[in-house]
C-alpha cells in the first residue's frame, strides 16, 4: 500500500512539473483549422481620406485684423446687451435713452428747432460776445445800414439793441460795463416809461438773435420804430 501510494504522489509531482515547465502534453493537442485573415488595404485607405474618420487635431489658422475686430465688437455687444437687458440700471438707460431718441425723432420729423440737444457753449459765447463788445467804439448807424444792404436783417435788430444801450450808457441812465445782461441794465433804469421800452427792444433782440427765427424786413422795421419812439423819450 505504502508502495502504491509513493507511486501515485511521484505520478503527481511529475504531471505538475510538466504543467509548469510548458512540455508538451499529447492529450491537450488542438487540432483547430485556422484560417489567416489580412486586412482590406483598400478599406483602410477609403476610412483615411474619409474626414469624418479623421480624429487627429488641425492647426488653427492665425486670425486676420478683421477677424479680430468682429470677435471683439461681438464680445462688447453681447456685454451691452445683457447689461441692459439684465441689470435694473441698464434697463432704465435703456428705456431713457428710446425715449429721448423718440423725441429727437419727432421734433426733426416736425422740423421744430430747439437748442436742447445742442451746446449751450455757443449761445454763451454768441451772448458773451454781444454784451463785451465796446459799444462806444462801433460806429453803429454805418453798421446798421450796411446790415440792411446786406438784408441781414437779424443782425439789424442786434446792432439796434446796441444802439439803444449806447443811448442809455451816453445820458448816463445805466452804466455800461461789459458782460453785464439785458436784466442788469432793466434794474438800473429809473423811468418805468424808458424801462418798459428798452424791455420790449431787449425782447425783440433776444426773440431773433438766440432763438434762430427766420427775420423779415418787416420784423425789422417793426423793431424800429420801437426804438425811434423810445429813442425820442430818452433825449426828453
Amino acid at each position: 500500500m505504502r508502495i502504491i501510494i509513493r507511486i501515485i504522489f511521484l505520478l503527481f509531482i511529475l504531471s505538475q512539473a510538466t504543467i509548469c515547465l510548458g512540455l508538451p502534453d499529447s492529450t491537450l493537442q488542438d487540432n483547430t483549422n485556422i484560417s489567416i485573415r489580412k486586412f482590406d488595404q483598400g478599406a483602410i485607405s477609403d476610412y483615411k481620406a474619409d474626414e469624418a474618420f479623421n480624429y487627429g487635431y488641425k492647426p488653427v489658422e492665425g486670425l486676420s485684423l478683421w477677424d479680430s475686430f468682429v470677435q471683439w465688437l461681438g464680445r462688447l455687444l453681447s456685454g451691452l446687451f445683457y447689461f441692459g437687458t439684465e441689470t435694473p440700471i441698464g434697463k432704465y438707460t435703456l428705456i431713457a435713452l428710446a425715449v429721448a431718441i423718440s423725441i429727437y425723432a419727432l421734433l426733426k420729423i416736425l422740423k421744430v428747432k430747439t437748442n436742447i440737444f445742442h451746446s449751450n457753449k455757443t449761445i454763451y459765447k454768441a451772448q458773451e460776445n454781444i454784451h463785451d463788445e465796446n459799444i462806444h467804439e462801433l460806429d453803429l448807424a454805418a453798421l446798421i445800414a450796411q446790415a440792411l444792404k446786406e438784408e441781414n436783417y437779424r443782425n439789424a435788430i442786434r446792432l439796434t439793441y446796441l444802439a439803444a444801450l449806447k443811448a442809455l450808457s451816453d445820458k448816463d441812465l445805466v452804466r455800461w460795463i461789459p458782460g453785464k445782461t439785458n436784466n442788469d441794465y432793466l434794474y438800473e433804469i429809473k423811468s418805468s416809461e424808458i424801462k418798459s421800452g428798452f424791455k420790449d427792444l431787449g425782447y425783440y433782440f433776444t426773440y431773433t438773435w438766440y432763438g434762430n427765427f427766420k427775420v423779415n424786413e418787416s420784423h425789422y422795421f417793426k423793431v424800429k420804430s420801437i426804438f425811434d419812439d423810445w429813442n425820442s423819450n430818452v433825449n426828453k
